[in-house]
């Protein structure tokens, strides 16, 4: 009897565990998605573009760009590329053990 409970209470304590990790996660890919947002908002202003603007110079729909923007939406790599290139920015892979020429 006594294992059952104890199994019991491991199962309750893990499940929990499992949930708080899931909540920490969660919040930390909110401050990221806010991060990423605010960074892309900043980078457009600074140049003077709408986000229609940046939205028909990057390929990304209007909508995206201001979900993204205000952190509602989080953006994979070839947007976040898109938008880099739009920007004015260049993109260079590096490959791994291989040296770091940026000037």
């Amino acid at each position: 009897m006594s294992s059952i409970v104890i199994f019991l209470l491991d199962n309750i304590a893990y499940q929990r565990y499992i949930q708080v990790s899931r909540t920490q996660y969660s919040q930390s890919k909110i401050r990221i998605m806010t991060k990423i947002g605010d960074q892309i908002k900043y980078l457009r202003k600074e140049r003077g573009l709408t986000q229609k603007a940046l939205a028909l110079q990057s390929g990304l729909s209007f909508s995206f760009i201001n979900q993204v923007e205000s952190g509602k939406e989080s953006i994979r790599l070839d947007a976040l590329a898109r938008l880099a290139i739009a920007f004015g920015y260049e993109i260079r892979l590096v490959k791994k053990n291989e040296p770091n020429t940026y000037p």
